[in-house]
């Protein structure tokens, strides 16, 4: 038996002076999907750069989260619509 699920992938990365500090990655699920568990990831490309800027790249990042929320609700919101028409 085939099973699916959909999920939605959002990427994103922090730059300073046009040089990639950190990227973040972030998969949010179908609330029907089978094990599917929405994630966000941060990773640290450059060390020394995220040091001597880390006010800016976690104002990024608090961005970045805003928006994975804003994905969450949207399929929160498609979910419950289904619901009610099915």
């Amino acid at each position: 038996m085939l099973k699916t699920s959909k999920s939605i992938a959002i990427s994103g990365r922090s730059m300073v002076d046009d040089k990639q500090v950190a990227t973040f990655n972030a998969n949010i699920y179908e609330a029907n999907a089978s094990g599917g568990s929405d994630n966000i990831n941060m990773i640290i490309t450059d060390r020394d750069l995220y040091d001597a800027n880390k006010a800016t790249v976690r104002k990024d990042l608090q961005d970045f989260q805003s928006k994975v929320w804003s994905a969450q609700d949207e399929v929160m919101a498609s979910a419950d619509e289904k619901a009610s028409e099915g």
